[in-house]
């Protein structure tokens, strides 16, 4: 099946502590398989931390034309 797509995006996020997480972001050309962006970030703070840390990588880049 196709479903056209230009870009994959993979994230993971590993909780190592109750209040840390590392985030993975990795994007990728689904012509090419080459990856466009990758990006890892480490967060500490309360039991949602991940989520706007996930928000800040959106806000600074992971993505094209999001700012």
């Amino acid at each position: 099946m196709k479903l056209g797509a230009e870009r994959s995006f993979i994230g993971v996020v590993t909780r190592v502590a109750k209040t840390e997480y590392y985030v993975s972001l990795q994007i990728t050309d689904t012509g090419t398989g080459k990856v466009v962006n990758q990006q890892t970030a480490f967060f500490t703070g309360a039991d949602d931390a991940w989520a706007s840390g996930v928000r800040l990588l959106i806000k600074h880049g992971v993505l094209p034309g999001s700012n």
